[in-house]
């Protein structure tokens, strides 16, 4: 069961990074990008004026007392700068990592399921500290930098880039084609018949517009060579999807960060979305003790954070319908299948805490909560 009508665009689920975006020829090209935003920063002279900003937005959130009475070292002068910069670049990306941050602490520093706290398995037996960790939530997506902003703030819906598709018959067959898609859509001529075929035909094979429609598309014709030069480096162009050129944004949050001197972290934040996560990047918690793999924590907080914040593009999703959405990456092998049921077992006992809330399950909301407990149900028989 997939609930992905009208999901996120800053982060999708990819199901493979491409090589290009880890490949040595890319590493100088995203460097340089990062350090361009810094020094435009700086030789303006509003480098500083910004940290401060960002610091009296956020301190609240990152130097909490928590943190103070932890003597914790994070976040450091060089985290408040990294911050600053992903604020200049896209204030939105700024704000859903903190948010992350912020969903992923209070969930390590919590106990779950009446018998784990998370935050006891630090540090790892890889040598990942708490600080390490929260570190690589906080910039999972500073690779973002890297992605043009044609293209980081591109906010059209499923059924905006649908209509698109209606618009281009030709092309929309050919591209379906390429997919394993020949279902007789195009016989309803109807906006709205062909609108709601294709979308479905689509969730048949876990797939978005956005997946299968090349950026030139759905960017003005004046900005196609803008974008152009900017991915060329990597691999890409404009023929490329916005969904495959926003996937670069995870390998280049790994050079960045590695770049930084900050390799554990570099190893956290490149494999959120990917399925290839280091195995040793891992906390052992709980008795019998249960292996959770960090990129695995960051994944759930990304997504969930996400789907469930109100952005102008689209409507904030019901908490029923991102946890089914969890559930289902876990059953697509996304994430794991034990960290899954215990974060959204204690996401739904604090739903079902909410006495108005647990009265007005109806329609949709009740066909995800089913879905929910069916796969929280699975335990006892895995």
């Amino acid at each position: 069961m997939i609930i992905l009508t009208r999901i996120y665009t800053h982060d999708t689920i990819s199901t493979h990074m491409p090589q290009h975006t880890r490949g040595k020829a890319s590493q100088p090209q995203t460097l340089h990008d990062h350090e361009n935003i810094k020094t435009e920063l700086e030789q303006s002279g509003g480098l500083v004026q910004l940290i401060e900003k960002v610091k009296n937005e956020y301190a609240c959130i990152l130097s909490s007392t928590q943190e103070i009475e932890r003597e914790s070292q994070f976040p450091t002068g060089h985290d408040w700068e990294m911050l600053a910069i992903l604020y200049d670049y896209d204030k939105e990306t700024a704000q859903h990592s903190v948010e992350v941050f912020h969903l992923t602490r209070e969930k390590i520093d919590k106990e779950i399921a009446s018998w784990i706290i998370l935050s006891e398995g630090f540090p790892s037996d890889s040598g990942i500290s708490r600080d390490c960790f929260l570190r690589a939530c906080l910039f999972h997506d500073i690779g973002k930098l890297t992605v043009p902003k044609e293209v980081l703030t591109n906010h059209l819906s499923d059924i905006e880039c649908a209509w698109i598709l209606y618009e281009n018959k030709e092309q929309a067959r050919e591209l379906l084609h390429k997919k394993g898609i020949v279902e007789d859509i195009f016989s309803d001529l109807t906006s709205h018949g062909f609108i709601k075929k294709i979308l479905q035909a689509l969730h048949t094979k876990n797939l978005r517009p956005q997946s299968i429609i090349p950026l030139n598309m759905l960017i003005p014709s004046d900005k196609i060579d803008t974008v152009n030069k900017k991915i060329k480096p990597y691999g890409l162009t404009a023929d490329n999807t916005l969904l495959e050129i926003m996937s670069m944004h995870e390998g280049a949050s790994f050079q960045i960060l590695t770049s930084m001197g900050f390799a554990k972290e570099a190893e956290l934040a490149g494999s959120h979305h990917s399925r290839n996560r280091n195995s040793t990047n891992t906390i052992k918690v709980g008795s019998p003790p249960m292996t959770v793999n960090l990129s695995d924590i960051i994944h759930l907080a990304d997504v969930e954070q996400a789907m469930g914040s109100k952005r102008y593009y689209k409507t904030q999703e019901s908490q029923l319908a991102v946890l089914s959405s969890l559930v289902d990456h876990a059953e697509r092998g996304f994430v794991s299948k034990e960290i899954t049921r215990l974060w959204v077992s204690d996401e739904l006992h604090t739903l079902q805490e909410n006495k108005t809330y647990r009265t007005a399950i109806s329609g949709a909301d009740a066909t995800h909560l089913e879905h929910i407990l069916t796969f929280l149900k699975q335990e006892k028989s895995e």
